[in-house]
């Protein structure tokens, strides 16, 4: 299933973050580095939800966060079309781990 992120889903994107991190080496931090906390993550999404041009998804399966997918346009009127995206998500194999629990 996939929703819009809301505040109930802080505390469950910071512990998911947290578990990928240590799951590969082409993300821009490790375990531990992250350093976002559950306030400062609900700050983040309360950001994106007030913007007209910003969304954050998050894909679930059994109710644990497989994959977030943001989107954000750009402020100026003349980039307010352009949208860059940032998706995290789990490997194949932790998917098939997920389900399988």
């Amino acid at each position: 299933m996939i929703d819009e992120a809301c505040s109930a889903d802080t505390s469950g994107l910071v512990d998911y973050v947290e578990q990928i991190s240590g799951e590969s080496d082409f993300l821009g931090f490790g375990p531990g580095d992250f350093g976002i906390t559950v306030e400062e993550e609900e700050g983040i999404l309360e950001d994106y939800r007030s913007s007209k041009n910003k969304l954050y998804l998050i894909a679930r399966i059994s109710d644990g966060i497989v994959c977030t997918i943001s989107f954000e346009a750009g402020s100026r009127p003349r980039m307010a079309h352009a949208v860059g995206l940032v998706c995290r998500f789990d490997s194949i194999i932790g998917v098939r781990e997920w389900v399988q629990r």
